[in-house]
């Protein structure tokens, strides 16, 4: 009996992570064959940006991340790195298949088939779980990694505020590396950029799920790292250069989306469904406003101050983590990271 419920227990975290990782491919996939698409029905930059920004409207991983949550009361936190580096894993196995196939001459259309069959998959994996909680914090407490904490509306607003700007930041960059390293840079097999820029997050959001109680400094500094990056990018000239540097922004990027959620459900009570919900919606919403208006922006005065104006934006999110840490200290929840008791 307790054989079968630590299976049952796994496959739910299986099923949620295997979401996930679906999740990352078909964006990381939608990123690289964005180009191809442009092409084919010649559109501009701004279409394009429009475009891209219509998919990041649709995109929803908040009930996987809530569930998880849920259902993972004891080692919640450690599970939101693992989860998100999914993510990150599936974008970056996506531009090395979809960049071979489209230079092996194989229809972008490919991409959507194949994210449409393993729906069909995940959904019956589904239907043979359930989102009941799979750990007792009363028998096991492990106090580094348990979630918990009140409601708090002023915290779960600026990280909204955090995760609309850094998302919108992170779509920008991906939607435009492989166009920009292609037809600025001149440089092969532009995909690679794009594929390192999301293979960075997976060491950067494990480390965050185990470093949890840094929360705080870890966002700050994930934010700063990658307004540096974006402004750098902005004037390289060699497109190895440009890889090394899409390496370097997906590391400090990739540790903004897990530090914002360890922020969340410490500050969600028994609302996480709710704050994950509001978050998502948010960066659904950034990604679709920024990538459309980077766009915009690199139609109009080129794709160079399009990376620039990305800095300009992750300044903003530096100074929204700062108020978020004065506001955690002054409510005096539980633990902000780094930055006192």
């Amino acid at each position: 009996m307790e054989e079968q419920k630590i299976k049952h227990n796994n496959f739910l975290a299986f099923v949620l992570f295997l979401s996930i990782f679906m999740n990352g491919f078909e964006g990381g996939g939608y990123q690289t064959c964005l180009m191809s698409i442009g092409k084919e029905f010649s559109l501009t930059d701004a279409v394009s940006g429009m475009i891209a920004s219509a998919q990041l409207i649709a995109v929803f991983q908040s009930i996987s991340i809530a569930g998880l949550s849920d259902a993972y009361p004891v080692s919640g936190g450690k599970k939101i790195g693992m989860i998100t580096s999914m993510y990150s894993l599936g974008a970056v196995t996506a531009p090395l298949v979809c960049g071979k196939m489209i230079e092996s001459g194989i229809t972008w259309r490919m991409l959507f088939v194949f994210v449409g069959i393993m729906a069909a998959f995940i959904t019956a994996g589904l239907a043979f779980t359930n989102f009941e909680v799979k750990e007792h914090p009363a028998a096991e407490i492990d106090h580094e990694n348990k979630i918990s904490g009140n409601w708090s509306t002023a915290v779960i607003s600026i990280l909204c505020f955090i995760m609309f700007i850094y998302v919108g930041v992170e779509n920008g960059f991906a939607f435009f590396i492989n166009s920009f390293m292609k037809e600025t840079l001149g440089a092969e097999h532009s995909y690679i950029a794009l594929s390192m820029f999301w293979l960075a997050m997976i060491p950067s959001r494990m480390i965050c799920g185990y470093l949890q109680k840094r929360k705080g400094i870890l966002l700050i500094t994930a934010a700063s790292g990658t307004a540096l990056a974006a402004v750098v990018m902005s004037v390289v000239q060699s497109g190895n250069t440009a890889v090394i540097l899409s390496f370097i922004l997906g590391f400090f990027s990739g540790a903004i989306y897990p530090n914002v959620l360890n922020f969340a459900m410490e500050n969600a009570g028994n609302k996480s469904a709710t704050a994950t919900g509001l978050i998502t919606a948010a960066t659904g919403l950034g990604g679709a406003v920024i990538t459309a208006s980077f766009g915009f922006v690199a139609e109009l005065f080129g794709i160079r101050t399009a990376f620039d104006v990305l800095s300009v934006l992750m300044i903003m999110d530096i100074a929204a983590a700062a108020i978020l840490i004065i506001i955690v200290r002054k409510n005096n929840v539980r633990d902000i990271g780094g930055y006192g008791d």
